[in-house]
């Protein structure tokens, strides 16, 4: 009788119980490894798909929640995939869509039907601080003892002779690193200024200042612009004090530091060095793309394709340009004002859905959390303006991450 019920099968409920445990860790280690390994980020993702597949299909629960930022995002894929149709190389165009949307919608989807309370959101943040702290310790390491840096070539020494190297940690590019740590920053400070004194409180601002020194060792001009919008976005919802704050530290570190304020500043004269100067000369064979095909754009991923025909500042075949350095006019070269306007209104309406949370809601850590990710999808749209961060599947997928926790939170 006693081998019969311990080679007997499980339960129903405790099978259930099961596959919901084993989704959560999937999920939890798909977060961590984001910033750090694409090859496990999607490993860990498809176990976690195919877990809930089986979920849904063996005990038959297969109802999605369906929000009105939810059906922006099915509009926006439907619009995507309709731009690979009308793509010149809609086989070429249809792998990078799969590649990138399939990975983006597959965490979007699976993080919105596991995480159900604050618990869950608290421990997907607690992994994507985990993994923020070994990207600050090998970026710290990477500064201090020139690791991997000698491979590395993305300072202007004819112009900013003072800078030596600039660190990129996992992200293996400073602007990438740059965006990440952006991210980061805004979610560590929405904590930080909410949470009650103790031990979280004083990890979330240990980290948060590991992220702002590795912010300013990138040398990123377009990642501290980006910091300047965050701090003016908490500054106007949380405390406008913290405003005048960082003026004052900013006009400290100007006034002491001149490479610095060279850097800071050379934003003003963009034809001057080889990386404004550019930005700018791709700014424009885009405008070209654009004016081409406005409406529905080249099809999803094929910019690389088609801007050696418009784009007159680099003339070398052999040299690739693979993005527009501007999301918007990347957006609208490749999706046309209609992907344009989807993607617009898939980050409006989950913006909007964290704005309506944070305004409602009166517990502390509820308001840090839901404060932390507005300000983040804010300052991931304002590094648009500078770079196409989007580009990076692993940036693609964060924005995506932000983009389900917004609708989560909005559900504890």
């Amino acid at each position: 009788m006693r081998r019969r019920q311990i080679l007997a099968v499980p339960p129903p409920r405790d099978a259930l119980t099961m596959f919901n445990l084993l989704i959560e860790r999937a999920l939890l280690a798909t977060v961590f490894f984001l910033p750090l390994s694409l090859t496990l980020t999607t490993v860990c993702l498809v176990a976690g798909s195919g877990l809930w597949l089986i979920r849904a299909l063996y005990f038959r629960q297969r109802r999605l929640r369906v929000l009105a930022a939810e059906k922006a995002v099915v509009a926006y894929a439907v619009i995507c995939l309709t731009t690979v149709v009308l793509s010149p190389e809609p086989a070429y165009s249809w792998y990078n869509y799969w590649q990138q949307f399939g990975r983006c919608l597959a965490l979007y989807y699976l993080t919105i039907n596991t995480v159900k309370t604050r618990a869950q959101t608290e421990k997907m943040l607690a992994a994507l601080a985990a993994a923020t702290l070994v990207v600050v310790v090998y970026g710290l390491i990477q500064y201090f003892t020139g690791l991997d840096l000698e491979m590395a070539d993305w300072v202007d020494s004819g112009y900013f002779p003072a800078i030596n190297a600039r660190i990129f940690s996992t992200w293996l590019n400073p602007n990438l690193l740059a965006g990440y740590l952006l991210t980061m920053i805004a979610l560590l400070a929405g904590a930080g200024l909410y949470e009650r004194w103790g031990w979280r409180k004083v990890a979330a601002l240990v980290l948060l200042a590991g992220c702002l020194l590795c912010l300013v060792l990138t040398w990123s001009r377009g990642g501290w612009l980006g910091l300047i919008i965050v701090i003016l976005a908490i500054g106007l919802l949380r405390n406008r004090h913290l405003i005048w704050l960082a003026a004052l530290i900013l006009a400290v570190v100007v006034k002491t530091c001149d490479q610095a304020a060279v850097r800071l500043l050379s934003v003003l004269h963009p034809t001057l060095d080889s990386s404004s100067n550019m930005r700018l000369g791709i700014w424009s064979g885009t405008l070209a793309m654009i004016g081409k095909h406005p409406w529905w754009g080249w099809g999803w991923g094929t910019f690389r394709d088609y801007y050696s025909v418009y784009g007159y500042y680099v003339l070398d075949p052999g040299v690739i340009i693979y993005h527009a350095h501007n999301t918007y006019l990347h957006l609208l070269a490749e999706t046309g004002v209609v992907g344009l306007a989807g993607f617009l209104a898939v980050a409006g309406l989950h913006g909007r859905l964290v704005w309506r949370k944070y305004r409602r809601t009166a517990d502390r850590q509820t308001r840090g959390m839901l404060l932390g990710l507005l300000v983040a999808l804010i300052g991931m749209l304002a590094a648009g303006f500078s770079d196409h961060l989007l580009f990076n599947i692993k940036m693609f997928m964060l924005f995506w991450l932000l983009c389900a926790l917004a609708v989560v939170s909005g559900h504890n």
